[in-house]
């Protein structure tokens, strides 16, 4: 202990001090005037600051007090002079000595029993201070078992979220908690057996770690998959997920995010797509993400092995595919639902609709695009090298032809070789390719189910030679062969290509028709049965319908 050595105190003249300070050698001047004195020639009890030096061993510090002041702890039991934060340091440790040896034989859980019951106002800071990871661990089960006695917990599964640091503040252990941190104290105490999820709160910046969010979130679809919610982890149906994620205390991990589908990409890169989850309005129609969408198909198919260069996109590309990799949305906003208009999309002018396994819907009801497809099928056979050229046409069987391109179904439903006889007229004579039956020479298959029906029915069937002009409509200076006379009064006959919203070579023909109808309908002594392609479908029904009136 020491007072700076060599310093002067300032003091002024006064009249408890002149007689003192003449004593000591001092010449005065007048009451009030300020002088320096040696630190050794002040009264004892002066109350003049002066400079001490801790006496801490581990202290620096030099600081004033009074001289009155350092005289009383020298001369004490301590013997020595501390600056103001020792001495608070050593009050604290004598305070806490005394705690340990008043509480030595004292139960940490009793005092905790005699704080729940306001016994006691909270733990002693220095047994706080010494207190185990597992004595707090302890003094937690014993809140536990309080609050389940007061039935503010009725089950284990209310526990994590019921110890907040609210409870813990409520119930004085907010000063352990502050020495441990409550989530430490919580894992210790329950050994991982909760996840940080499942507590009222996470640790700020729990959820800014993606570790964190992929544990959560891969426990969240487990628990959905338990409860039945959803039924394939691999393939998450499109619904609304918050709703669940505040049922099992997950909503904070939506915190910097502005949806699900947002988290769980940004989680999941290499799993999940945007589209895989309920999209933002005009998502799909932005044009960027058109674009990426369909990019992104065509090289997972590539990837997945669905096909090995975009020359096979037309064979395996169907609504299912899409729907295969949860872009059936996607599909019908932005292309009508058709597989053609997507990849034609990013590949324009590639391939044809007919090119693609399955056509858009109601394709083949337009009679140009039927024409066209059997105009592209013939030139793309010159083209391959399968007829030499036009003159081919006469002598190959065109079935097949078409067969090879996929439009050998246009056979069921149009009369193909007649539409191939107005395309090429100086390549193709449809009178010389005809089907026969028993004999009987028919333009087409359609043509040759009809007769197989009215021969079976009907015992007197003329078929009419197209020299025989046998009916003249003056009105419109045309002749008409009808395709079956029957008993000689009943006239039947099949318009195969009828299709009002066809090309102008289409609409011809359907002209026509409506006017040969009006006039065999206008004949007296006949009977007239028109028949359309709609009438062969489910087994004939329409035909059979329209006949069976005559037959005896």
């Amino acid at each position: 202990m020491a007072v700076v050595e060599g310093q002067m105190i300032e003091v002024k003249w006064g009249a408890r001090n002149k007689e003192w300070f003449l004593k000591k050698g001092y010449i005065f001047t007048k009451m009030g005037d300020s002088f320096y004195v040696k630190l050794k020639h002040l009264k004892n009890g002066s109350s003049q600051m002066i400079q001490v030096e801790c006496d801490d061993e581990k202290c620096e510090n030099i600081f004033r007090t009074q001289k009155r002041y350092y005289d009383k702890s020298v001369s004490s039991h301590i013997g020595a002079a501390y600056c103001k934060s020792c001495s608070y340091k050593r009050r604290s440790k004598i305070k806490e000595e005394k705690d340990k040896k008043n509480l030595a034989n004292v139960n940490h859980i009793e005092i905790y029993r005699d704080v729940i019951k306001k016994n006691l106002d909270r733990f002693p800071d220095s047994y706080v201070k010494s207190m185990t990871i597992d004595q707090a661990s302890e003094l937690v089960k014993e809140l536990i078992k309080h609050l389940k006695n007061n039935n503010v917990i009725t089950n284990d599964n209310e526990i994590p979220r019921a110890l907040s640091m609210n409870t813990m503040r409520k119930y004085h252990l907010d000063r352990i908690c502050d020495k441990f941190t409550l989530r430490t104290l919580l894992d210790y105490t329950f050994s991982g057996k909760y996840k940080a999820w499942e507590y009222r709160s996470v640790e700020r910046g729990y959820w800014s770690l993606k570790e964190n969010r992929r544990n959560a979130l891969e426990w969240f679809l487990k628990k959905l998959k338990e409860d039945d919610i959803i039924v394939n982890l691999d393939k998450l149906p499109k619904i609304s997920y918050k709703k669940y994620l505040m049922r099992y205390n997950l909503s904070g991990i939506l915190k910097n995010y502005t949806s699900f589908g947002d988290l769980m990409v940004d989680t999941f890169p290499e799993k999940y797509n945007r589209w895989d989850f309920p999209v933002p309005k005009n998502y799909y129609k932005e044009e960027n993400n058109k674009k990426y969408i369909m990019e992104w198909l065509t090289k997972k198919m590539m990837e997945d092995g669905l096909i090995d260069s975009i020359e096979d996109i037309p064979s395996i590309a169907h609504n299912k595919i899409f729907k295969h990799y949860n872009l059936s949305s996607f599909l019908v906003h932005c292309f009508r639902d058709s597989p053609y208009d997507a990849f034609n999309y990013l590949y324009p002018n590639t391939w044809n609709e007919w090119e693609f396994s399955y056509v858009p819907m109601k394709f083949w009801d337009k009679g140009s695009n039927v024409s066209k497809a059997i105009r592209w099928a013939i030139e793309q056979g010159i083209k391959d090298g399968i007829i030499e050229d036009l003159n081919d046409l006469q002598s190959y069987p065109l079935r097949t032809l078409l067969d090879r391109y996929g439009l050998s179904s246009l056979f069921n439903k149009y009369d193909v070789y007649f539409i191939i006889s107005l395309l090429f007229p100086e390549s193709f004579d449809n009178t010389k390719k005809r089907t026969k039956i028993n004999g009987v020479s028919l333009d087409s298959k359609e043509e040759a189910l009809i007769h197989s029906y009215i021969i079976k029915n009907f015992t007197n069937v003329n078929i009419p030679n197209k020299s025989e002009n046998l009916f003249k409509n003056h009105k419109e200076n045309e002749s008409y062969v009808p395709d079956w006379i029957i008993n000689k009064n009943i006239i039947v006959e099949y318009f195969g290509m009828y299709d009002s919203s066809g090309t102008k070579m289409i609409k011809n023909y359907t002209n026509k028709a409506e006017r040969k109808i009006e006039y065999f309908n206008s004949l007296e002594g006949y009977d007239f049965i028109a028949i359309f392609p709609n009438d062969l479908k489910s087994n004939m029904q329409g035909v059979k319908n329209k006949l069976e009136v005559f037959i005896k």
